[in-house]
């Protein structure tokens, strides 16, 4: 079985982030990880931003988070194979970038003033799923209104992404799935559309009105919060080659109808059109 890897973000060394095997020295944290994510990371973050400070006490002059990432997990899951069993379990599936929004602020802890008094409320933190608001204030016992104080709250950054199934996973008849993923923080533009990448996250729902007003009942719409992304690029693939796999591309590489093989092998299912795909081959 592959170790959940742990590694510190926003990396705070010169040299790449530090990563651990957490399945070989915690097997207790590394069996609850993956069955109560929400609090296993927000108690992780907690101590590495304990740790952090301990070692560089005027760092939160930086940043005042420090995220704790997690890779490497044994099972991969295809984005059309997610169920209900799945909702708010740490899980990792891989697919292509279709698109991206534009990073935005989000709420992350908010300030009210009470509109009456000038009473400040808070702080209160928000959570993805609804907005926190505040039922009276404490200093003059009315019920608002409230409004929130710009200075004092405190936002993060926010991106939402469109993963795609990768052609080459999508089984024969089969239309292409795709699934929302949320990206917080530091991992806010690190992937474009186009790229191939690997997500671990965990994967839950929220609300979402225009679906229950099409189905008529209840139906929540299902996204993954992102706490880990691998861009998969060349010198990656290059490193999960297998020695089985470079004898295979050694021996083709001798084959002297390599490249009739190769423009056969572009869409087999188009008959004809010879020339188009060899210039695709050739390109």
């Amino acid at each position: 079985m592959s170790p959940l890897i742990l590694c510190f973000s926003p990396a705070f060394f010169a040299s790449p982030p530090k990563r651990a095997s957490l399945v070989n020295k915690e097997h207790v944290l590394a069996y609850f990880l993956p069955e109560a994510p929400f609090q296993m990371f927000e108690i992780f973050d907690k101590v590495a931003k304990d740790m952090v400070l301990s070692i560089y006490p005027t760092y939160e002059r930086v940043t005042n988070e420090i995220h704790v990432r997690i890779s490497d997990l044994p099972l991969v899951e295809e984005l059309r194979t997610f169920r209900k069993l799945h909702l708010n379990q740490l899980v990792r599936t891989l697919g292509v970038v279709t698109a991206t929004t534009g990073v935005l602020p989000q709420l992350s802890v908010i300030k009210y003033d009470c509109v009456k008094c000038g009473y400040i409320l808070g702080p209160f933190v928000q959570s993805q799923n609804s907005e926190v608001k505040p039922g009276s204030c404490p200093e003059c016992q009315s019920s608002g209104p409230f409004s929130i104080n710009m200075e004092q709250t405190l936002y993060r950054n926010y991106q939402k992404i469109t993963l795609h199934e990768s052609p080459g996973r999508i089984p024969a008849g089969r239309i292409p799935r795709s699934k929302d993923c949320i990206l917080l923080a530091d991992l806010c533009d690190s992937c474009k559309p186009g790229d191939e990448i690997e997500v671990t996250g965990i994967y839950t729902n929220n609300y979402d009105g225009s679906l229950n007003t099409d189905q008529g009942f209840p139906v929540f719409a299902t996204v993954i919060l992102v706490n880990h992304i691998v861009v998969k690029d060349s010198k990656q693939v290059v490193q999960s080659l297998t020695d089985e796999d470079i004898m295979v591309i050694q021996k083709l590489s001798k084959d002297p109808k390599i490249g009739d093989r190769i423009v056969a092998s572009i869409a087999p299912s188009i008959y004809g059109h010879d020339f188009i795909k060899r210039s695709l081959a050739s390109g």
